[in-house]
């Protein structure tokens, strides 16, 4: 009895990672996400538009851009900022390792704010 022929997948059928966007996009996308999380403050919403961006490799800029949007709104939103990564860390989406580089992104940003404010 004749075996049937082993085929590869065509591409149609292959599954197909998230389309690489370059980095501005990325970034314009996450900061309209964090503008909308501190208007609206919903957890779960944030959630979804982070998981949208399909990129975890992006994460710890999403953390770094979290901390630096806060810090410049004023203290109010620092307090919706901790929760919100608390909350996307509690729920498996941030790894220790993205808030740790996310945190350490943002210091290397330092000197930029510094010149920033003294001009």
């Amino acid at each position: 009895m004749p075996s049937a022929p082993v085929t590869s997948p065509t591409p149609s059928q292959k599954t197909t990672a998230a389309p690489k966007s370059n980095p501005n996009e990325l970034r314009k996308k996450t900061i309209s996400l964090l503008e909308e999380y501190f208007h609206i403050r919903m957890l779960d919403e944030a959630l979804e538009c982070v998981k949208e961006l399909q990129r975890p490799e992006y994460y710890p800029e999403v953390v770094k851009e979290a901390i630096n949007l806060a810090l410049d709104k004023g203290s109010n939103f620092v307090d919706p900022a901790v929760k919100l990564l608390e909350f996307l860390y509690s729920k498996k989406v941030f790894t220790p390792q993205d808030l740790a580089t996310g945190c350490l992104l943002y210091g290397s940003m330092v000197d930029e704010i510094a010149i920033d404010l003294c001009q």
